[in-house]
């Protein structure tokens, strides 16, 4: 089964969380502004959130199709990875 499956592109019906944001962000019309929600974030608010963030993002990010996890969303540049 394709991840693009997994997370709806192809119709997929799991529903872990990982898939859903996931699914969330493959559909999104602003994923910049999610992309900067992960990228504001700093460990200066404290290590356990910041490495939880980080497991976060990595879990959902992890299941987007190889060309939107690369892709730069916005003016900012940034991508997933």
């Amino acid at each position: 089964r394709s991840i693009a499956a997994m997370v709806g592109e192809e119709g997929g019906a799991d529903n872990s969380w990982g898939q859903r944001h996931a699914q969330n962000y493959l559909h999104s019309p602003r994923r910049e502004t999610v992309l900067k929600r992960y990228f504001n974030l700093q460990p200066a608010e404290g290590r356990q959130k910041f490495l939880q963030h980080i497991c976060h993002a990595s879990a959902w990010v992890a299941l987007l199709p190889e060309h939107l996890a690369t892709e730069a969303a916005g003016a900012s540049g940034h991508s997933p990875v």
